[in-house]
C-alpha cells in the first residue's frame, strides 16, 4: 500500500472560489489575471499558490484605495 503525501504547503493552490474571487477584485480595480499569473510565474489563477493569497489581496485591497498596489 503506497500511502499518499500531502503537496508541501508552497505546492498548495487556491480554491475555485478564491480564483474567481482573485478575478473579480483584479476586474475591479483595473489589473488583469494575466498580469498577476505573469508576476507569479503560473498559467491561470486557478494555479496562484494559497501561500501569496493574503498579499496579493492586500496589494489589490490597495489599488482599490487609491494606493497604487504592485499588481
Amino acid at each position: 500500500c503506497v500511502a499518499e503525501v500531502p503537496p508541501a504547503d508552497d505546492a498548495e493552490t487556491v480554491t475555485e472560489t478564491q480564483a474567481a474571487d482573485l478575478r473579480a477584485l483584479a476586474a475591479e480595480v483595473g489589473v488583469t489575471e494575466e498580469r498577476i499569473c505573469e508576476k507569479a510565474g503560473v498559467a491561470s489563477l486557478d494555479e496562484y499558490p494559497a501561500a501569496k493569497m493574503k498579499t496579493l489581496i492586500a496589494a489589490l485591497e490597495q489599488r482599490r484605495s487609491g494606493g497604487g498596489g504592485n499588481p
